[in-house]
C-alpha cells in the first residue's frame, strides 16, 4: 500500500538495471523519470479507490545508470473483502524502441513539411525576383547616360542576384539537398 516494490521479475530487473534486492528497497515512484512523477502520482491515486483501482500509462523510467527508458505500465490494486488496499500489481512493457522510432518519424515529417514550405516560398520569391531583375535591367539600359543612376541600378541588380542565389539554396533544401 505504501508504494514500495515488493517483488520484481528478472525482466523488470533487466529493464531497469537493478537487482531484485535493490528494487525491493525502493519506492515505485523513485523509478519514475521526474517529468512523469506528477502524472504517475495522480494515476496512482486511482489505485486507492475500490472498483476503479487500475490505470495504464506510458512513461519514462529511470534506469540504475541514470538513463531514461520508456515503458507502458498497466497497474491494478488488490483489495481485501472489506475494501482495504492490500497491494498493487504493475506490468511494464518495454516500448523504448517504439517511442524512439515515433520521435524520429515526427522529426522527419517536420523536416519534410519545412522542405515543402521552403520550396513554395523559394518559388514565389523567385517569381518576384524575376520581375525585379527584369525591371532593373531595363532601367539600366535607359540610365546609360547617367553614371550615378547606372551604378545604383547595378548595385540593385547584384543584390537581387544574391537574393536569387538564396532562393536556389532554399530550393535545394526543398529537394532534400544540404
Amino acid at each position: 500500500p505504501a508504494g514500495r516494490v515488493v517483488q520484481a521479475n528478472p525482466a523488470f530487473c533487466s529493464f531497469l538495471g537493478y537487482t531484485r534486492e535493490e528494487l525491493r528497497s525502493m519506492q515505485a515512484i523513485d523509478l519514475t523519470h521526474p517529468d512523469h512523477v506528477d502524472e504517475s502520482r495522480a494515476r496512482s491515486a486511482l489505485l486507492d479507490v475500490p472498483g476503479s483501482g487500475s490505470f495504464q500509462m506510458e512513461k519514462r523510467y529511470l534506469r540504475k545508470d541514470g538513463s531514461a527508458i520508456w515503458g507502458h505500465t498497466s497497474a491494478t490494486t488488490l483489495f481485501d473483502e472489506d475494501g482495504r488496499k492490500l497491494s498493487g500489481i504493475a506490468v511494464v512493457q518495454d516500448i523504448h524502441e517504439r517511442r524512439l522510432m515515433e520521435t524520429d518519424l515526427l522529426r522527419m515529417q517536420t523536416l519534410e513539411s519545412l522542405a515543402v514550405l521552403a520550396g513554395g516560398i523559394a518559388h514565389d520569391f523567385n517569381n518576384i525576383l524575376t520581375g525585379v531583375l527584369g525591371n532593373v535591367s531595363l532601367a539600366r539600359a535607359f540610365a546609360k547616360d547617367d553614371e550615378k543612376q547606372a551604378e545604383r541600378l547595378a548595385r540593385a541588380e547584384r543584390a537581387a542576384t544574391r537574393a536569387r542565389d538564396l532562393t536556389m539554396q532554399l530550393q535545394t533544401f526543398a529537394r532534400g539537398g544540404q
